[in-house]
């Protein structure tokens, strides 16, 4: 794992030993940040899921001005601080130890926006499905932080695509194997 393109170009990443955080397959990033090139300079991003803090790295690397990590995992964060370290880009980032729909939560009671806003969550949890459970493309959660035209770009089981409403508008969906990314735009 490391970062494929901007000022940390090259940087080996770290990563927690733990089965239950999956990395983002280089050839899958690269796809995302070709896709979403034009909306990265000066861009407000937030990482969700965080794991080692990949995504959001590499989009600090090739020219977002802030992101915010969020990540639960207590041991996962300590390796976010350690990659932003090692990659200079310590200064340009906030690191959030919390459950994922609570710090979506506090963000929208603060009124931030984001430009962008990368999810790689754990497959088997259902964050952004069409029953009965959380589905936080809805109205009170990601609708409410992502800024107008903002993107929010995210890996998923390719059996089980995210359901979005009218918020949203599907830009891209590209599929590698089990794992799909779709790129929303926010209307």
């Amino acid at each position: 794992m490391r970062v494929i393109a901007g000022t940390a170009k090259g940087k080996k990443l770290f990563y927690p030993d733990s089965s239950s955080l999956r990395p983002t397959l280089d050839r899958v990033k690269e796809s995302i940040f070709n896709m979403i090139s034009a909306a990265l300079p000066d861009s407000a991003v937030m990482d969700l899921f965080a794991g080692a803090g990949q995504l959001g790295i590499e989009a600090l690397s090739r020219g977002a001005k802030h992101c915010f990590f969020v990540e639960k995992n207590a041991a996962a964060c300590a390796i976010i601080r350690k990659n932003l370290m090692h990659t200079g880009l310590t200064a340009a980032a906030t690191i959030l130890k919390g459950n994922t729909p609570d710090e979506i939560k506090k963000m929208s009671e603060r009124d931030v926006k984001f430009d962008i806003v990368f999810a790689d969550p754990p497959y088997r949890l259902d964050y952004f499905g069409c029953g009965d459970g959380i589905n936080l493309l809805k109205p009170g959660y990601l609708c409410d932080i992502i800024a107008v035209n903002g993107l929010f770009v995210c890996e998923y089981d390719s059996k089980r695509k995210p359901c979005f409403g009218p918020e949203f508008r599907e830009v891209k969906n590209r599929i590698f194997g089990q794992t799909s990314v779709i790129i929303l735009k926010r209307v």
